[in-house]
């Protein structure tokens, strides 16, 4: 499927109780695959989305194979998928998240993963994985982003601190070495 990554805005104390009252929802990547997967994205893209006034709330939404490559434009009327998982359409509450958000302070940024099938239906193929559209976000104000709520993002270790995580470092006591190469 060919996703569409969009997001919309609301005063942080108006949220919105319906998917319909979210008429104004903005494209960030219209279709969210890479090249070489029927995309245009390259990793490392980025989008400035401008700035925001105090007391605006920003949430995700996925449209489910939402590019029409052939007009070139977003299917608006596709699935929606919400960051805000009182707006997805399942109705078992265990089900209904189809975001996971993780904080990583050292660089100030979220890491956002979105699953982007019904998470009830048996036969959409659903993984349950989280990883069908990943990006981060990240503010140039440092604690603009609450984390009210938001789990850490784990550290690996690298105990050399050569840049090789210790459970990639074949010599994770060793800054010299890391790998070995047999040919």
């Amino acid at each position: 499927k060919k996703n569409s990554v969009d997001y919309y805005t609301y005063p942080t104390n108006n949220t919105p109780t319906s998917a319909s009252q979210n008429s104004y929802i903005k494209i960030i990547f219209c279709n969210s695959y890479l090249v070489g997967s029927d995309g245009g994205l390259i990793t490392g893209d980025r989008v400035n989305l401008g700035n925001f006034t105090a007391g605006t709330s920003l949430e995700f939404v996925l449209i489910q194979d939402g590019w029409d490559a052939a007009n070139k434009s977003v299917k608006t009327g596709n699935v929606k998928y919400f960051g805000d998982k009182n707006l997805n359409p399942e109705n078992d509450p265990e089900l209904k998240k189809h975001t996971v958000l993780l904080s990583y302070p050292p660089e100030n940024l979220f890491v956002l993963g979105i699953e982007d099938l019904n998470r009830e239906n048996q036969n959409s193929g659903c993984d349950h994985d989280f990883n069908d559209a990943l990006f981060f976000a990240e503010s140039t104000t440092q604690g603009a982003i609450s984390t009210t709520g938001v789990a850490l993002l784990d550290t690996p270790k690298d105990t050399d601190k050569d840049g090789v995580s210790d459970q990639f470092d074949e010599y994770p006591t060793d800054p010299t070495k890391a790998y070995n190469n047999y040919f």
